[in-house]
């Protein structure tokens, strides 16, 4: 890292490390050289490029640096790595949160049903979206959450047979006046590729 890249924190962190070190320069040679190594590694240099630039190796460095008491985590290299590594965390957690509060279960569970089902490439998740878009699209009322339409599907034993081929099974309404409401649905089989499709088709591909 260049120090003109380095904010002015930044700088003053590096060179309170500096003079930290400057306390301990009695403990090895050539002072100059040493304070001029901990300023590049606290700056962000790796123990790499701070040895080939100095002609030494790097378990020369690190020796030198122990010496004067610095620590990996006095490096601006590490710090910014903890930092964007706290970031991350942060943000698989307001995802976790941001899942639970959507479907009303823990994230564990959620993982742990949102699997691929019939070999459709798509997940438990997306067939309940696509079924709750499909609903709307039609008019038709849907009050069941992600937990509640997955234990129908799950009491019913069909779950790994989701689909709308001949032989595989869909959610079907009871009472057709009413909407996806919980004691209005249940699962059945369908029979034949007509009446998988027909919801599917215009008017003029029907009549041919």
């Amino acid at each position: 890292m260049k120090p003109s890249s380095l904010t002015s924190r930044e700088r003053a962190q590096v060179e309170k490390v500096v003079a930290n070190a400057r306390h301990r320069t009695h403990k090895v040679k050539n002072a100059k050289r040493n304070l001029a190594i901990t300023r590049l590694y606290a700056g962000g240099r790796t123990l790499e490029e701070v040895g080939s630039r100095y002609g030494i190796s790097r378990e020369r460095v690190r020796q030198i640096l122990r010496l004067l008491g610095v620590s990996v985590g006095d490096s601006l290299r590490h710090q910014r790595a903890q930092n964007k590594l706290r970031d991350v965390q942060r943000k698989h957690l307001d995802y976790m949160k941001r899942i639970e509060r959507k479907y009303g279960m823990s994230y564990a569970n959620f993982l742990r049903i949102n699997k691929i089902v019939n070999g459709q490439r798509r997940r438990i998740v997306d067939i309940y979206h696509y079924s709750r878009c499909s609903a709307r699209r039609n008019k038709t009322r849907w009050n069941l959450t992600f937990p509640q339409w997955h234990d129908i599907w799950k009491h019913s034993g069909k779950i790994d047979y989701i689909g709308r081929q001949e032989g595989e099974y869909i959610l079907w309404r009871i009472d057709k006046t009413k909407g996806f409401i919980l004691g209005n649905v249940r699962v059945m089989k369908l029979h034949t590729k007509e009446k998988a499709y027909k919801h599917r088709l215009s008017p003029a591909r029907r009549s041919r």
